[in-house]
């Protein structure tokens, strides 16, 4: 019976809300009091609608619904019978509007930048939650720059409807942390997880300066250190940062969740894997015991890919699939394999390029129409197209061919607005002084294409550089492929004028280049005729014999022959591979010297952990026959071995004038890390080397060391390398100090 009574009821419930609601239909909807606010503007707030069942639920809901739109401090509603239906009356009083916001006694930032901060603008309505939010917004804002304790006090002024707000400050200062405390950790030291901040307590040598965006870093790196070691789900469950006023201290409390700690157990492949499996665990480079890591896993799998990548496979899907081994306690790993199709490639399509010609562009590409896709040829082509300097970025996608077993490769480039440059500037160096410099260069030159002359891919460079001690002017141009093929065909011409401390060198002349690349232009055959007229003057009194026999004009006429083997990943900023390179220098093609000159010079480059890149640099020359003065081989100073005076290492006469010698020998090892993307590192060296005046007298117990370190900036747009280093000379040289010095160098690129 009780059920039944209960059922009944429940049908009653079920009436009231649905049947017995729809003969109260809402006919029409009203405002009032608005002025600001359009009628329409408040009917769009609501969820009762005109033609639909009228709910007091719905009402209240649309009540709350406009106070919370910040438009206005009060709503009423008041509902009116009548025969077709109920008629709805909202009845609003509209918040004042903004006239005027001021703010007063600011100093550390600008009121404009105060401003911005304001979550609302001259002309929006006011309410107290905006004023409240306003006030948070300030504080923030101060807090982000390091200054707490700063106090807002707000003052409103509402006549007729309209607000003027100020906001008085009192201006805090900087916070400074005294502790910091961290909780939660079980497996590491509060001491190893401070070092991971750059947040830090103050101390004796720091200020303890606090910064929400050093603090937001912070807690990425903790995380970061916890999941590569082995702690998938780590996490800041909560970061507190705790202001005492009173005493001007801040400390901020670091609540850790480090989870379980996983290590990486046995590795297997599976699916349709194609090669041996053991040719695919050697991409397997993780070892068992070692820490779970999901980034470390992803790395590995691919390797995996680019393998499957390099041999065509384009499509090749591999999944890890990690499963916790209960025996063993560590996560298995099995990677499954989905290799697709073997890939050729149909077409390649560039896109984006509005100036660089199509040739241009597919002249640097490895990979060709018709061949099996290659991942490294892929990279490869990508390097070499980034190293031409013409583009911002370069995007690779595939689509589909006409099988299934073709895709088409789209290259989409983003072109530099710009690749010419007209460049002006000074500076100073160690060996020149004071300098000043001039140049006109286009990167993407074309002599055909008139008036434009731009997007063949050819270099011209125009420049002058004048100082203290120097005077020269060059004009270079290189074409990097002529008849269609790997063969560089180039020009210079100059004229140089140098003072030296005991005499005058000026050279006037122009030679001509032709390179041709070959084996994937991993080696280079490149020959160079020059001809050029050297005039020596203005002989200081005591001067060597060497350099007396000089004075005067004289034309040398020459043919080098070079080969050189480059590996380098990238040839604007290496990071592995090497340059090697044999050069062979005879002059004698009817001038008034006859010599010969050899040359190797070597450079490698291996990448350390961390982003450091080591690189070492050796030079070993040799020259005979009867060569000047001008043209021996010389040592010391920014280019040779750092921490000495220039050319002051080698042969000297009788009063410690350098006279130059016949064999050199160089050894320069340098680590560099990037401390602000590609534009500024810092470095320190190793350099060592000796110049002999003859062959027969080279001795590898004579060389002269020096160690150091320094800075590398590249100029954005100028690409002016300048280098400022700072040696000290482990050995002694006749005529000089041993004391450290200051190399500063600005190298151009002719």
């Amino acid at each position: 019976m009780k059920k039944t009574f209960f059922f009944i009821l429940f049908l009653f419930f079920l009436i009231g809300e649905t049947g017995f609601a729809q003969d109260r239909k809402v006919i029409s909807i009203k405002a009032e009091g608005n002025e600001l606010v359009s009628s329409e503007r408040i009917f769009s707030l609501l969820q009762t609608k005109v033609g639909e069942s009228f709910s007091e639920i719905t009402i209240n809901e649309d009540v709350k619904r406009l106070y919370k739109s910040g438009y206005f401090s009060d709503v009423k509603v008041v509902e009116q019978e009548e025969k077709e239906g109920i008629v709805i009356l909202i009845k609003v009083e509209e918040n004042p509007i903004i006239v005027n916001i001021s703010i007063r006694d600011n100093r550390i930032f600008r009121k404009s930048e105060i401003g911005k901060a304001v979550p609302f603008k001259v002309g929006d309505l006011y309410s107290e939650k905006k004023l409240k939010d306003a006030m948070i917004a300030i504080n923030d804002l101060y807090e982000k720059k390091g200054i707490f304790f700063t106090e807002v006090k707000p003052e409103v002024k509402i006549i007729e409807k309209k607000a003027t707000i100020l906001f008085y400050l009192k201006e805090g200062k900087a916070g400074r942390i005294t502790e910091i405390q961290i909780e939660g950790n079980k497996t590491f030291s509060d001491k190893k997880l401070k070092r991971l901040m750059k947040i830090k307590e103050r101390g004796f040598f720091r200020l303890g300066t606090f910064k929400k965006e050093a603090l937001k870093e912070d807690e990425k790196k903790i995380v970061v250190f916890y999941k590569e070691e082995g702690f998938p789900n780590a996490q800041i469950n909560e970061v507190k940062v705790v202001p005492d006023k009173e005493k001007r201290k801040i400390a901020v409390i670091i609540v850790i969740d480090e989870g379980a700690r996983f290590y990486l157990g046995e590795r297997k492949i599976e699916g349709s894997i194609i090669f041996p499996p053991d040719e695919l665990k050697e991409k397997l480079f993780l070892k068992a015991g070692s820490p779970y890591v999901e980034e470390d896993i992803n790395r590995e799998k691919e390797s995996l890919r680019a393998y499957y990548l390099d041999q065509g496979f384009l499509l090749a899907r591999i999944e890890p699939s990690p499963v916790f081994n209960s025996a063993s306690g560590r996560i298995d790993v099995t990677y499954k394999i989905e290799p697709g199709n073997l890939i050729s490639i149909e077409e390649i399509k560039i896109k984006g390029n509005n100036i660089t010609k199509d040739n241009v562009i597919r002249r640097e590409l490895k990979i060709k129409p018709g061949e099996v896709f290659s991942g490294k040829k892929l990279r490869k082509s990508i390097v070499n197209l980034s190293d031409l300097g013409y583009f911002n970025d370069i995007d690779v996608d595939t689509e589909p061919g006409s099988q299934a077993d073709k895709r088409d490769l789209i290259l989409k480039v983003d072109e530099m607005e710009k690749t010419g440059l007209f460049s002006f500037g000074g500076g100073y160096s160690s060996i020149d002084k004071f300098i000043g410099f001039a140049g006109v260069e286009q990167r993407n030159f074309d002599w055909k294409d008139w008036p434009h002359f731009v997007g063949g891919g050819q270099s011209i460079k125009l420049r002058a550089d004048f100082g203290a001690k120097r005077r020269n002017f060059f004009l270079s141009f290189t074409n990097p492929w002529i008849f269609d093929k790997p063969i560089s065909f180039g020009f210079d011409a100059y004229s140089t004028k140098k003072e030296w401390n005991e005499y005058t060198e000026k050279r006037i002349g122009g030679d001509i280049r032709l390179e041709r690349r070959f084996l994937d232009e991993l080696y280079i055959l490149s020959t160079m005729v020059k001809s050029e007229e050297i005039e020596i003057s203005d002989l200081e009194a005591g001067t060597s014999a060497d350099l007396k026999k000089e004075e005067g004009k004289n034309r040398i006429n020459s043919i080098t022959v070079g080969l050189t083997r480059d590996s380098r990943d990238s040839k604007i900023k290496p990071t592995s591979g090497s340059r090697n390179s044999v050069t062979v220098e005879y002059a004698g093609l009817g001038g008034d010297k006859e010599f010969t000159k050899e040359i190797l010079d070597s450079t490698f480059y291996f990448p350390l952990p961390k982003n450091f890149i080591l690189s070492q640099h050796l030079q070993f020359g040799i020259a005979y026959g009867n060569i000047p003065i001008y043209e021996k081989f010389y040592a010391g100073g920014a280019e040779t071995i750092r921490g000495y005076q220039e050319l002051s290492v080698g042969p000297q006469d009788a009063l410690s004038n350098a006279v130059g010698g016949k064999s050199i020998l160089l050894e320069n090892l340098e680590i560099s890390h990037p401390l602000y993307k590609d534009i500024l590192y810092w470095a320190v060296f190793f350099d060592a080397g000796n110049v002999w005046d003859e062959i027969k007298n080279f001795d590898l117990g004579e060389l002269k060391k020096g160690v150091g370190a320094g800075i590398r900036i590249k100029v954005p747009f100028f690409q002016i390398p300048i280098r400022i280093d700072y040696g000290y000379p482990l050995d002694t040289v006749s005529g000089e100090k041993k004391e450290g010095r200051v190399h500063f160098t600005m190298q151009w690129g002719f």
